[in-house]
């Protein structure tokens, strides 16, 4: 698995074993048919060192991708255990966790206490061992760090950034009722990034058409990191990608970044 939030999300939600390479690695890989055995395909390097407990509850996907940049900046270099996630926390909140965990703290594993495969319970999730630190997350700091990932003086924004990592079904449908079969805004570009599967269940859904028709912009197979924006005259981007928030305003891209909600993201949209 290349990109560091697929490793991340083969490491951590589907169990399967993956090291962070660079691009050359897994391609030599996979011609030869071998990989170096090493890193978090060892059993004994997938074991947590650091407790996150949290003593709330993430509302929404804005909040998971919150979520991971604070446990990012905690953990760096490290494995978290995260102790308090909902039960309910379904696939779509865990690789925006991860995704923006990934990110900030070059993480390409952690564990979720019941809700993960490796981590039935904490012991399980230790291996058994003692956890190096433990932190406390608060909402107090998710309010904080939505702060700091906003680089935008104001809400005046070129464009609106939608899909990083690129956006599931489910989210191409909550989008796709926020819209409400409204117009976006002539000034604005609104660009949603997803997967060629997916766009092709939105076709069959009924929700591609109702995106094309608002004049929402729809690609696949890229995302808007490796575009050259600076081409396009842009300046700042309105997005509720955690992931987006944290490289946009770097180099090649240097654009300022809104950080908000997706209700938010398609009220900007619309206005």
């Amino acid at each position: 698995m290349g990109e560091s939030s697929a490793v991340i999300f083969a490491n951590s939600v589907l169990g399967a074993r993956t090291n962070r390479t660079s691009i050359g690695v897994d391609i030599a890989s996979a011609i030869v048919g071998r990989v170096p055995e090493y890193g978090l395909l060892l059993s004994k390097n997938r074991k947590g060192n650091i407790l996150i407990k949290l003593n709330f509850e993430p509302k929404n996907l804005f909040e998971y991708g919150t979520l991971g940049y604070v446990i990012g900046k905690l953990c760096g270099g490290k494995i978290p255990v995260i102790k308090n996630l909902p039960e309910y926390t379904n696939v779509n909140q865990l690789k925006v966790l991860g995704a923006s965990m990934a990110t900030k703290g070059g993480i390409s594993i952690f564990h979720a206490v019941g809700i993960t495969l490796e981590a039935r319970t904490k012991e399980e999730a230790f291996q058994n061992s003692k956890p190096e630190f433990e932190y406390i997350v608060t909402r107090e700091d998710i309010k904080n760090s939505i702060i700091e990932l906003n680089t935008a003086k104001n809400k005046k924004v070129d464009a609106i950034a939608i899909g990083c990592p690129h956006s599931s079904i489910e989210e191409i449908k909550k989008l796709v009722t926020l819209l409400n079969k409204k117009k976006i805004n002539k000034n604005m570009n609104f660009c949603i990034f997803t997967s060629e599967r997916t766009i092709e269940l939105a076709k069959k859904m009924g929700f591609f058409n109702i995106i094309k028709s608002s004049d929402a912009k729809i690609f696949s197979g890229s995302c808007l990191i490796c575009q050259s924006t600076k081409l396009w005259g842009w300046k700042s981007v309105a997005t509720n990608s955690a992931k987006y928030a944290l490289t946009l305003p770097l180099k090649p891209n240097e654009l300022d970044v809104y950080y908000t909600s997706l209700d938010e993201c398609i009220d900007l949209a619309l206005r």
